[in-house]
């Protein structure tokens, strides 16, 4: 849980929604974003989620994709690559735990 984490509590402002991306991510659409972190590990719903992401994230906005390049879900790379839209975001980092971070521009 968020609330026990060891450096403090990171509970403010944060969401927490539990369900299939399909169903859940319309709840929110009338939000936007600083940061967004995705982890779905299949192709399908992480193209859902860039699609449905992509122009809500502020100016500067953070998204990190985790399994990028993963060996075990191969099918992630190539949905951030051909999904997202380049030309709104640039690459910030990618890390050792196959996850690579992008900036909205």
């Amino acid at each position: 849980m968020l609330r026990d984490h060891p450096y403090g509590n990171y509970t403010e402002g944060v969401t927490l929604v539990e369900g299939m991306v399909e169903n859940t991510l319309p709840t929110l659409d009338d939000k936007t974003f600083c940061f967004a972190w995705v982890d779905m590990d299949l192709a399908k719903p992480t193209r859902y989620g860039i699609k449905w992401l992509e122009d809500r994230m502020v100016k500067g906005g953070i998204i990190g994709f985790h399994d990028y390049g993963f060996h075990l879900t191969p099918g992630i790379k190539p949905a951030v690559d051909s999904t997202l839209n380049w030309s709104k975001y640039s690459i910030v980092g990618v890390n050792a735990i196959n996850t690579i971070f992008v900036r909205r521009k």
